[in-house]
């Protein structure tokens, strides 16, 4: 975990006869950053999603996940090569093992190949085996970041890294690496964040079943639009940058 502390005050010194005295003008902010990454430092290729929450982030992942699908092809449809996200717990199971988005969360990306899922995953998380699995190093990821002021939490994001430049002789990968490097701020995409309880409460962008029609840099979502009791799932905004500025 990368913590970084900041502190800022205005001092005035007063210099005269006899020493020197301080005088504190009030203006004191405490600024804290912390960030987790639980993705490889030497992925330079790259895309993210910055989902921003409106409520502190439910740090233990038990079933939760997010899932991004993204409209590669722009038929509104998921179909032949499009593509899918899952962070978190991709399984629905093992709720007491998986504590940390950044360092315990599984990361999947599927690939759509003639109405075929096709998954790509990196050999961590939690291991549910499938004939259709493939498994890659450095692969994406998650991070968390929090920006505190004062104690008060000033915004909150899950930013997911996806690896453009993946390497190894395993199927479909070449076509993989191609449609992930067609994804940009302007691919349709649908953004699902669930605690995945059984009672679960979830927030869709821009909602279930449907795919953004605007460039995903400018994406807000409403406050207290979620389903169920769980409020930390309420998205604020999603967010796409890349490693070409794109």
């Amino acid at each position: 975990m990368k913590i970084k502390l900041l502190s800022a005050l205005s001092l005035v010194t007063l210099m005269g006869c006899g020493g020197s005295s301080t005088e504190n003008l009030g203006n004191v902010s405490d600024s804290l950053t912390k960030t987790a990454e639980g993705y490889s430092k030497e992925i330079t290729d790259w895309f993210d999603i910055e989902i921003g929450l409106y409520h502190p982030l439910q740090e233990p992942i038990h079933q939760s996940n997010i899932e991004m699908t993204f409209d590669v092809n722009q038929n509104g449809l998921f179909d032949d090569g499009d593509i899918r996200i899952i962070a978190g717990n991709a399984s629905d199971s093992f709720t007491d093992i998986i504590s940390s988005w950044a360092y315990n969360a599984d990361y999947l990306v599927q690939l759509n190949s003639n109405n075929t899922m096709i998954t790509f995953r990196e050999m961590s998380g939690v291991i549910i085996g499938s004939s259709n699995t493939n498994y890659i190093s450095q692969l994406g990821g998650v991070k968390t970041y929090q920006h505190l002021v004062n104690d008060q939490l000033t915004e909150q994001k899950i930013i997911l890294r996806t690896n453009r430049s993946l390497s190894g002789s395993l199927p479909q990968l070449d076509q993989l690496m191609q449609q992930l490097r067609l994804i940009d701020a302007n691919t349709p995409m649908n953004v699902a964040l669930t605690d995945g309880l059984t009672d679960a409460s979830s927030d869709y962008v821009p909602e279930p079943g449907v795919f953004t029609q605007q460039p995903i840099l400018s994406l807000q979502d409403n406050q207290n639009d979620y389903t169920g009791n769980n409020q930390w799932v309420d998205i604020k905004s999603v967010h796409f940058i890349s490693s070409t500025g794109e």
